[in-house]
């Protein structure tokens, strides 16, 4: 990914050298980001939760998000329906969830 797209969603830069050192805080967030748990499907330079914590958006429109990104590679059209069950929740409760703004 190169930088422009990284400085966009706010994130930074992984090391290309894991001999270099690395303060903690650094390495447990590197460390979280590096592996992926369960199937190859989110290996891309931007994870779903990338996005997520970026927008700061809710469970709803974040399991919208990671459904939609995820479909082409893992569940096709169930993970579509799946997205589209969380989307008509958020249309359904939009005045309920967007209240106190």
């Amino acid at each position: 990914m190169d930088s422009d797209t990284r400085a966009f969603f706010g994130l930074k830069q992984m090391p290309l050298f894991p001999e270099l050192e690395v303060t903690q805080e650094e390495e447990g967030v590197f460390n979280a980001l590096s592996r992926q748990v369960g199937g190859s499907h989110y290996k891309r330079a931007i994870q779903p939760w990338d996005i997520i914590s970026e927008w700061k958006m809710n469970s709803w429109a974040g399991n919208v998000i990671k459904y939609l990104l995820r479909y082409p590679h893992k569940a096709g059209k169930e993970d579509l329906e799946k997205a589209r069950h969380y989307l008509d929740y958020l249309i359904e409760n939009y005045e309920e969830l967007h209240a106190s703004e």
